[in-house]
């Protein structure tokens, strides 16, 4: 799939270079194992001043030639993230250094053009430490600085919620849902292990059912549960935002913990989620041939749809899904933040045709990145 997608296989390239050392090993070639010094260095003057939280400075190997334009389109969309002189070097290997929040997006466009060789991610806002303390003036505001929520069990309540969210629509609607804690996760629904503690630190509960909402971050979710020691978590393996939905409405209040892990994960496992985003090259995937900056529609990782317009793209990949179901089917599009009101109108107007007769439901989710996510439900 990484080689139809033509993307760099990261996993493989790390096989690669631990194999490489066991044949230099067994060749008893030598090998330099010093380790580097973890002295952190001070920030640069304009790096102290910076808008942003991190700076990326990496190297990479072009994989063909970069024209004008491809070093042009890659300095356009690294200044909408972020603050950049854009790609220096000569062919085929050239660096860059940016300035951003979005650090993974750096990286996810320039392994674009070819294979990054080195890369160096710092963030702007950790002052260097001076020995090994701090000094005595530093010590208040670290004091300050609350790392963790105190848990109270005498004022906790029984069950609370945690979910990874992003779009204020989405988190809105789950708020309304009763989450306690919604997990900001940016455009690339991905956040840290150390985000999912803080969400669950800040949950007064004995029991928390957390939501990772994304297929990536199930292992973060799960690895927060065990570092967890002084409350119950238990981690309901939602792969989006509308199974997370359909899963808590169907949780009884009445119910134990574990019937209520058993109906919800049962309940998301009828949700089908169609996320519709655009091609940023040209491919083949699953054999749906793609053309660049086409609307793609995908369900469970595989495409369902391309096309160049993206209501067509919509309604094909709706009419996909519902003409394969049996009963009574509810169909809920939450829109992002890149529709606009004629988009709407439209599919307001058309949709109907499409849904073999499903309940539809409308909702602004304002998500970054996907145009719509459609849930397609039995009850």
């Amino acid at each position: 799939m990484l080689r139809e997608a033509g993307v760099v296989d990261s996993g493989g390239k790390g096989l690669m270079t631990f194999l490489h050392g066991a044949l230099d090993a067994l060749n008893g070639k030598a090998v330099d194992m010093s380790v580097p010094s973890l002295e952190k260095k001070a920030p640069r003057e304009e790096e102290a001043e910076s808008n942003y939280d991190y700076c990326v400075d990496l190297e990479f190997e072009a994989e063909k030639p970069l024209r004008e334009v491809d070093i042009r389109e890659c300095a356009l969309y690294l200044r909408s993230i972020g603050e950049t002189e854009g790609i220096q070097g000569e062919e085929p290997f050239y660096r860059l250094s940016v300035q951003t929040d979005q650090p993974v997006l750096v990286l996810q466009h320039i392994m674009k053009y070819g294979m990054l060789l080195k890369t160096d991610i710092r963030n702007l806002n950790e002052q260097p430490k001076e020995g090994t303390e701090r000094s005595k003036e530093a010590a208040p505001a670290e004091d300050a600085k609350p790392e963790k929520a105190a848990f109270d069990p005498s004022k906790a309540k029984e069950v609370g919620f945690a979910a990874v969210s992003c779009g204020d629509g989405l988190s809105e609607i789950l708020k309304s849902l009763e989450f306690d804690y919604v997990i900001p996760g940016g455009q690339t629904m991905n956040p840290s292990t150390e985000d999912i503690l803080k969400a669950i630190q800040e949950v007064n509960a004995r029991n928390i059912f957390l939501f990772p909402n994304n297929g990536n971050v199930i292992l973060s979710a799960e690895q927060a549960k065990i570092m967890t020691q002084d409350r119950n978590v238990i981690v309901i393996p939602t792969r989006t935002v509308p199974e997370c939905i359909t899963a808590k409405i169907n949780y009884d209040p009445e119910g134990s913990l574990e019937d209520n892990e058993a109906i919800m994960n049962e309940a998301r496992g009828k949700c089908r989620t169609i996320e519709v985003t655009y091609a940023v090259r040209d491919t083949q995937i699953d054999g749906v041939s793609i053309r660049k900056d086409d609307f793609m529609a995908l369900q469970d990782h595989h495409i369902l749809t391309s096309d160049p317009d993206l209501l067509d793209c919509v309604l094909k990949s709706v009419s996909l899904v519902t003409e394969k179901l049996f009963g009574d089917t509810i169909v809920t599009v939450y829109y992002g933040s890149d529709v606009t009101e004629e988009d709407l109108r439209v599919l307001e107007e058309k949709l109907p045709g499409y849904t073999h007769g499903a309940d539809i439901d409308i909702q602004c989710g304002g998500q970054p990145v996907y145009y719509y996510l459609i849930a397609v439900e039995t009850i």
